[in-house]
């Protein structure tokens, strides 16, 4: 399965298409997630691995006249940038991991498209340490695919939050590439109305059928007040409507 976005989990009918690392890397085993290094989101957003890169730097034209002092990207470095990631590490790392490997008997590709979040994949991989839940980032759906598509990656189901409401329909067509036949795809996307005939007519564009939708905005609705008190969060309910979709491919 993978994640990216508002999220999407994907299950991969494939078992052999990453193979494990054999090099050495900075991680431990035993810490979830040790090294400072990793705070700065700038890692992943370039070359897409925590592992793979430590200071980057790229001489580009200025834009303007405006010259960023060394002591400005020191303080990005050490200052501003960890105390972002940190605050995204406090309000995931401690929440349930890695729900799907306990609903499906099945691989699961995850991928997040936010770098802040990836952190939080890593540390789930280490403590969960379950060989059927494999992590990566990209930056987009699209990236995505296009990773998957490099890698001959063939699905069989797709669980999404937010998939029409973040992507373009050029992206949601080319899911199909990646996807068995009549694969399976369930949705929970947030509308600014029960407008279901309009995405029904959205979805057969891109390439989706058998269609069934459900207003589920009550439901969704318990389910973030249930989540903010738990939390102790005071934040007010979201005021869009949300749709429950099965389709397939």
């Amino acid at each position: 399965m993978a994640r990216f976005g508002g999220g999407v989990d994907i299950s991969v009918n494939r078992s052999d298409i990453l193979g494990r690392s054999k090099t050495v890397t900075m991680h431990s085993a035993v810490d979830a997630n040790p090294t400072h290094y990793r705070f700065s989101s700038l890692y992943i957003k370039r070359l897409n691995n925590w592992r793979q890169v430590h200071w980057l730097t790229k001489k580009v034209p200025a834009d303007g006249d405006e010259e960023t002092s060394v002591e400005y990207l020191l303080k990005l470095f050490s200052q501003t940038w960890p105390a972002e990631q940190r605050a995204w590490d406090e309000k995931l790392d401690n929440e349930k991991y890695s729900w799907s490997d306990e609903k499906f008997t099945c691989n699961v590709w995850n991928v997040e498209t936010g770098e802040y979040f990836y952190r939080t994949s890593l540390t789930k991989a280490n403590n969960q340490k379950d060989q059927r839940v494999r992590f990566g980032w990209n930056e987009s759906l699209s990236s995505s695919i296009d990773y998957w598509n490099q890698r001959d990656a063939s699905f069989d189901c797709m669980v999404a939050t937010e998939l029409l409401s973040t992507n373009d329909d050029d992206s949601i067509k080319r899911i199909t590439s990646i996807m068995t036949s009549e694969a399976k795809v369930v949705l929970l996307e947030p509308v600014d109305g029960a407008d279901e005939e309009s995405v029904r007519e959205r979805l057969t564009a891109c390439g989706f059928k058998n269609i069934d939708i459900a207003d589920v905005t009550q439901e969704s609705r318990n389910a973030e007040a249930s989540f903010f008190t738990g939390h102790n969060l005071d934040v007010e309910l979201s005021d869009c409507n949300y749709l429950l979709i099965k389709a397939s491919l």
